[in-house]
């Protein structure tokens, strides 16, 4: 065999074996997917076993917040831009700003906000 056939079938076998351990690697890669995968159906199941037990419990019709939120502003008259005002002034969300995620005292301690990601996500008091 030529030194030229000799470099080619090297090349060849190279290729090959490469091939076949990248082969060997994505097999145990998909096994572990499928197991993931495997868990979080089970664990969708089990969410949605327990949604269904909680709705069974919950006899009747649910009000959902946003419903809530609709007839503080609609019925009761409550603006929700004085809330946020309220919950969120301009003084600490100028400090939030600069620094960032936490808890911030409102009202010289009144309460706290928590923000996260720019988002007020909680708002705490002494008892809560």
């Amino acid at each position: 065999m030529s030194n030229k056939k000799r470099e080619e079938l090297k090349r060849l076998q190279t290729l090959k074996a490469n091939a076949e351990a990248e082969l060997t690697s994505l097999r145990f890669e998909a096994s572990a997917i499928k197991k993931e995968i495997e868990l979080k159906e089970t664990n969708i199941r089990s969410l949605a076993q327990q949604i269904e037990c909680l709705t069974k419990e919950s006899k009747g019709i649910t009000v959902s917040e946003h419903a809530i939120i609709r007839y503080l502003e609609r019925v009761l008259g409550i603006d929700s831009d004085e809330i946020v005002e309220k919950i969120l002034p301009e003084k600490t969300r100028r400090l939030a700003m600069e620094l960032g995620n936490g808890r911030y005292a409102v009202n010289e301690g009144e309460f706290k906000v928590v923000i996260k990601n720019g988002v007020v996500v909680s708002v705490l008091t002494d008892e809560h």
